[in-house]
């Protein structure tokens, strides 16, 4: 088979193909999958907010803790 033959034949695929995605994307819109990802990425970055805000809680606990005890140790 002639080399630019296939190639000709391959770019026509690859036209065909991104014009039915076109298609599908302006009749059906983007697929399910992207938007369960999206929520996903949403909530893995809201549990890892949480946990953050969480974690500078103990840290000033901690602190504030630290602080009392060398207040008390100044006063005895």
């Amino acid at each position: 088979m002639d080399v630019a033959r296939s190639e000709m034949v391959e770019a026509e695929l690859d036209a065909m193909i991104r014009r039915r995605d076109t298609e599908r994307r302006k009749s059906e819109g983007e697929r399910l999958e992207h938007e369960l990802y999206a929520e996903s990425e949403r909530r893995h970055f809201e549990r890892e907010s949480r946990r953050l805000r969480w974690e500078w809680v103990h840290h000033f606990e901690a602190q504030a803790e630290r602080a009392e005890a060398n207040t008390q140790t100044a006063d005895a």
